[in-house]
């Protein structure tokens, strides 16, 4: 995916445009009882005042505080300035940009994020993907993805995106794919997939009270 109009890509997918569905009736519910759960406030408590920030304006600088939260060893905050790569399978590897194409890739993505008249739940696919194949980091990108991911969501009212450990391989293989291919459909299936689990989750923990 080059820019946000490829976003379409998968919007026009007949699966995923059911999981969207899906999504958004579940969202209904978690809107119709707000005040009884509140799946932001988790998210909330880990952004402190950056939560009253748009989640689509943040800038360089939010990002490199994000790393902050979730790193706390000396290269926190810092963009990496060593390449790196990974290996993918036998025959493939992911090859990050450059140090030096970090700050425009990532200024750019930043952009998209904040101009797009996109659904949520597409921008924040393409979010989470975009930004670990851009790996600004040495270390902590998936943590600093997921964070952003679920700041964007539950500000319009979705789950966060919390990863099962038992599905730690496909997220892993499906980014992989998405840096090597920039198709973005596997890992917005399994994107969607999880966030609907969550909602389930939140749904059933708030009919339990009520008994």
């Amino acid at each position: 995916m080059q820019n946000v109009n490829d976003a379409d890509q998968f919007e026009c997918d007949k699966l995923l445009r059911e999981k969207i569905s899906v999504l958004n009736q579940q969202r209904i519910i978690l809107q119709e009882n707000k005040n009884r759960i509140s799946p932001n406030g988790e998210v909330s408590d880990k952004f402190g005042k950056l939560a009253r920030k748009s989640a689509r304006s943040l800038n360089v600088e939010d990002i490199k505080n994000l790393h902050k939260y979730v790193e706390k060893d000396e290269d926190a905050g810092a963009f990496r300035s060593i390449p790196v790569y990974i290996q993918h399978n036998p025959i493939s590897a992911v090859v990050f940009p450059k140090p030096n194409e970090i700050p425009p890739k990532l200024t750019k993505l930043l952009g998209v994020i904040s101009s797009s008249n996109h659904s949520t739940l597409a921008l924040t696919a393409y979010q989470h993907a975009e930004f670990c194949a851009i790996h600004p980091f040495r270390d902590g990108n998936g943590r600093v993805a997921r964070l952003w991911s679920s700041f964007l969501l539950t500000q319009d009212d979705y789950p966060p995106f919390n990863m099962p450990e038992d599905s730690r391989s496909e997220y892993f293989a499906t980014l992989a794919h998405y840096s090597i291919y920039k198709n973005l459909c596997p890992f917005a299936r399994m994107f969607f997939r999880t966030l609907y689990d969550t909602g389930k989750r939140i749904i059933a923990k708030r009919n339990q009270g009520n008994q």
